[in-house]
């Protein structure tokens, strides 16, 4: 198991189980008077609740509760969670809280909570003139980065439904959705385009238009 790319068993942590929770979704519509119809309003869909739990050890009682700390410093924001390597799903997570059970003086079982995100690694799609469909393969709507590349200066140029007024020859703009960034060379140029919302996939088919240049998607398949 991994926190932010970092090995648990580093400080002398075994995985001894975890609970990942469905998701609550929450319907709001309006049922009209003496009819059998209703109106639908929108759905939300709340973060997956996730309980961990690991087996910390140490050459002293000192020494286990430092192994404890030195894990809670990994996870006590955002984290990204991998229980196996070879799976490719991981577990985008805000941290709640922890109850820790002493077992013995040089062992200790805790217990972390999360709400998290499931997702799979990144996908990403380079788009032709011949294909500019991008497949999300999840269960959930999701924000993506997309890249735009040019070898030659252009004005005005559109991708996704946002104008570009203007990008350099061998420059890219990355309008991170995810991030909620638009850059050039990690410098911002939100101004430099007519953006009003960053972009998000819906499930299944997706289509992105530009008129030039080279354009990457990236997002990852996400799971309700």
């Amino acid at each position: 198991m991994t926190i932010n790319g970092s090995y648990v068993d580093v400080y002398n942590a075994v995985l001894f189980g975890y609970d990942l929770l469905s998701t609550e979704i929450s319907n709001s519509y309006q049922v009209f008077k003496d009819s059998p119809y209703f109106a639908f309003y929108q759905s939300v869909k709340a973060l997956r609740p996730l309980s961990v739990r690991l087996w910390v050890e140490g050459v002293t009682s000192e020494d286990c509760d430092i192994n404890i700390s030195r894990i809670l410093n990994l996870c006590s924001e955002q984290c990204v969670i991998k229980f196996n390597d070879t799976d490719s799903l991981s577990y985008d997570c805000v941290y709640q809280s922890n109850e820790i059970d002493k077992v013995n003086p040089l062992n200790k079982k805790i217990t972390l909570t999360f709400v998290c995100v499931v997702r799979e690694d990144m996908e990403v799609k380079e788009l032709t003139a011949l294909d500019k469909v991008v497949t999300n393969t999840g269960t959930c709507k999701v924000p993506c980065i997309i890249e735009l590349s040019t070898t030659t200066a252009l004005t005005d140029v559109v991708v996704a439904g946002v104008t570009i007024a203007s990008l350099s020859a061998n420059k890219t703009i990355i309008i991170d959705g995810i991030e909620k960034t638009v850059t050039i060379d990690n410098v911002n140029v939100l101004l430099n385009t007519d953006l009003t919302t960053f972009p998000q996939l819906e499930i299944g088919t997706n289509t992105i238009n530009h008129t030039a240049g080279t354009v990457t998607v990236k997002y990852y398949p996400t799971y309700i």
